[in-house]
């Protein structure tokens, strides 16, 4: 369900906000980290081996990480709407060159190879029909106004078999600031 019109999110705000923090964002993305911690704990329980991963919503790159080292046969594919973030995410995922590189990649569990990320929109992804196998967004939904549109291009992109694993925002986060507002 759609929020009210009075509260939509300004997408280019949101973007160039993002685009402004991306210097400083691994610093100060703890809650995201967290939560991408707990998702983590739970691809334990899911029987998946994944054929294309796509992060919607990548930022710098660290979920993208995380998911190279857990699945390191897995196509991985970053996605996200600010051009800086994904500039640092290129960086972040690229791996050194030469032997050297090489060996600096293993000690720091970097991946093998470049993770190709792209500047796009959660709801008209660049993918064709039935190309990924697991998609995985860590607290991308709470800046759409809709989230519907972007459920369905997951849909039309996910495989037969393939797993949606998202976070979003619920009415209890940050409940403990909430209260602290007059």
């Amino acid at each position: 369900m759609a929020l009210d019109p009075d509260f939509r999110l300004d997408r280019r705000l949101l973007r160039r906000r993002y685009s402004r923090c991306a210097e400083r964002y691994d610093g100060a993305d703890v809650l995201a980290r967290e939560i991408a911690r707990r998702m983590d704990e739970r691809l334990d329980y899911i029987r998946i081996t994944p054929r294309r991963i796509l992060d919607l919503g990548c930022g710098t790159g660290a979920d993208l990480l995380r998911l190279a080292e857990r699945y390191p046969d897995a196509d991985l594919l970053g996605l996200d709407f600010a051009l800086p973030m994904l500039a640092h995410c290129r960086l972040r995922t690229t791996p050194p060159g030469g032997l050297v590189g090489g060996l600096f990649r293993r000690l720091i569990g970097a991946p093998s190879r470049a993770t190709p990320v792209f500047a796009a929109e959660a709801t008209a992804l660049p993918l064709p029909r039935a190309s990924v196998s697991l998609a995985w967004s860590n607290l991308m939904l709470p800046g759409l106004h809709d989230p519907l549109p972007a459920f369905k291009e997951i849909h039309r992109t996910l495989e037969v078999g393939g797993l949606l694993m998202f976070s979003t925002l619920g009415p209890d986060t940050l409940r403990e600031l909430r209260s602290a507002l007059p």
